[in-house]
């Protein structure tokens, strides 16, 4: 059914609002001003670093549960409605972890949170996408998927100094002033609007997930072999987040200053998604990938035998790659998949590095716990340098068919 020419420019205005609201929708969701402490939190309530990755591990488990249905869920029920229960449970998620005090509390906090980043994962990058189809200005993509990034990670930077603060009175404080802005992240996701789109007219529901993940994981190769690149580099990186605190433990830095070097490295990272798109008019996608998979190297074998308060710079190079990293493969998805799947891909790119850090978190923390910290980062970047080489060994025959 055709629209008027009121009506469409009324749908119009609506979905360039749309990427205005998923800028703000992205900033109340990464103003978490606990971040700096959660790691001070959860050992401040009796957990040791293995119980930590375990969490950890569960929760990227508990992603990788629903990570594939909910992009699913996302290109049949519908982009908004998704977002909308994403953000209920969010806003649920935090406040069991605010009133938590054991390792069962956390647990279901964990449970819940992993539940509402997957109705988030592939379903805010694919509303974008749908929008600007819409408005035949797709080739904007990558440069707002960049600022999306920036407004996520900008505000986590801008909330960081003042949870470290928040700190000082209670290690729980931080939790419960992060409800503030998930509150109102209900609030944006139900004024959004939903795009047109290729819908799938699959009614066996099971049977078309199946199909996509064969396609996007075995029979197609370049995209296959994508995927499994930036699982291991996301991975890699995601281990080293979370070592970000016990290594400035280990160089005694004050709990004041937590929330400042938290907002330093992110802030940079933030940056770095803002203009990835320039990196990208510049020089080749596949370049940008092997200067990524440079960094991790060198980040994860020097810190592996360096202990020292300047270490922290390499962790804040290590968090641009990664900022950079984000929406360069998301890009790279988006132009590999149609609209009628390219929710359920994406989450199937969110699905892969969440089961290899699912997999390998727990003996991150043990080899933390039984060894040294720095072992634990050396053991984790020599099996990842491992795994990288030959993933790239693997994708010279196909290296040619990644969009560039």
């Amino acid at each position: 059914m055709q629209m008027s020419p009121s009506k469409m420019d009324e749908y119009k205005k609506a979905l360039k609002e749309n990427i205005k609201k998923v800028y703000a929708l992205s900033f109340v969701n990464g103003a978490m001003f606990f971040w700096p402490i959660i790691i001070l939190f959860w050992q401040d309530n009796g957990l040791s670093l293995q119980d930590i990755f375990i969490l950890e591990a569960i929760f990227a488990i508990g992603t990788v549960i629903w990570e594939i249905p909910s992009g699913y869920l996302s290109d049949r029920w519908g982009r908004k409605n998704t977002l909308v229960a994403g953000s209920v449970l969010s806003f649920l998620g935090i406040l069991f972890l605010a009133f938590g005090t054991s390792f069962s509390a956390f647990l279901l906090a964990q449970l819940v949170l992993a539940c509402a980043v997957s109705f988030y994962s592939g379903t805010l990058d694919a509303i974008i996408y749908d929008s600007l189809i819409e408005l035949d200005e797709v080739s904007k993509f990558k440069k707002i998927v960049g600022q999306n990034f920036f407004s996520f990670f900008g505000a986590e930077a801008l909330v960081s100094i003042a949870g470290g603060l928040l700190a000082i009175i209670s290690l729980r404080t931080p939790i419960f002033a992060t409800l503030i802005p998930f509150g109102i992240a209900i609030l944006i996701s139900i004024t959004l609007e939903e795009p047109k789109r290729h819908k799938m007219w699959e009614t066996r529901h099971l049977h078309a997930m199946i199909n996509i993940t064969k396609s996007s994981l075995i029979t197609n190769i370049p995209l296959r072999s994508f995927i499994a690149l930036q699982a291991i580099l996301t991975a890699m990186f995601f281990a080293l987040f979370f070592l970000t605190q016990p290594y400035q433990l280990e160089v005694e830095l004050p709990l004041a200053l937590f929330g400042v070097t938290h907002a330093v490295i992110v802030a940079t990272g933030a940056l770095v998604s803002k203009y990835t798109h320039l990196f990208t008019k510049r020089f080749d996608d596949r370049f940008l990938l092997l200067v990524i998979s440079g960094i991790a190297t060198i980040s994860f074998l020097t810190l592996g035998v360096w202990l020292s308060i300047w270490g922290l710079i390499l962790f804040m190079i290590a968090r641009m790659a990664w900022s950079a990293l984000t929406p360069l493969s998301i890009d790279i998805i988006n132009r590999m998949t149609t609209s009628d799947v390219r929710a359920t891909v994406l989450s199937m790119r969110a699905f892969t590095h969440r089961i290899v850090f699912a997999c390998t978190a727990p003996f991150v923390g043990y080899a933390a716990d039984m060894y040294s910290l720095n072992t634990a980062i050396l053991i984790t970047g020599i099996i990842g340098i491992v795994v990288i080489a030959i993933i790239f060994l693997l994708m010279r025959r196909v290296w040619k068919d990644i969009p560039r």
